[in-house]
């Protein structure tokens, strides 16, 4: 790629299924730890899930600079690869904010970063992009999306009973 000196090794490491696995798993225990927030929750317990997720944020950074150099900038061609630097982006935002940004700057976002916290549980969508190679969640994607129209039908029907005998 040119700014970087190894280049061959990260290839070989950042371009296999394997790790595309090991990356869907961190991206399914993020998710799992950002779930575990609630309110009410005891300072240590916070700050420890506080930590979890800048481990994450720190992984998953790493992992676009390593697809970077690996592959270089015909990497973000992907819209896959534009919507990991989307989601990488918002959560070192969402940490920044999290950190002080805003007093730091003198400025005011006007909404809450709950919502920058929402967006990164967003990262679940990359699932559907393992879709092409394990053809079980293919299947399963498939049948949900033809059962849809069929399961909005029991839904109505189960409104009108609702209606009628309420």
């Amino acid at each position: 790629c040119g700014f970087c000196f190894c280049c061959g090794d990260f290839r070989r490491v950042v371009m296999t299924q394997e790790f595309d696995y090991f990356v869907l798993g961190c991206i399914i225990a993020n998710t799992i730890v950002m779930s575990c927030e609630y309110y009410g929750m005891s300072d240590g317990y916070a700050a420890t899930l506080k930590v979890i997720n800048y481990g994450f944020t720190v992984f998953f950074t790493l992992e676009l600079l390593a697809k970077l150099c690996a592959v270089g900038f015909e990497y973000l061609q992907s819209g896959w690869a534009q919507f990991d630097l989307f989601v990488v982006l918002v959560s070192l935002f969402s940490i920044g904010l999290d950190n002080g940004l805003e007093d730091a700057m003198g400025f005011k976002i006007g909404f809450s970063p709950t919502f920058l916290r929402i967006l990164r549980v967003a990262r679940v969508a990359r699932l559907l992009k393992m879709t092409k190679t394990m053809l079980g969640v293919r299947a399963l994607v498939n049948t949900m999306y033809y059962a849809l129209p069929e399961v909005f039908n029991v839904f109505m029907l189960m409104f009108l009973a609702f209606f009628v005998f309420a």
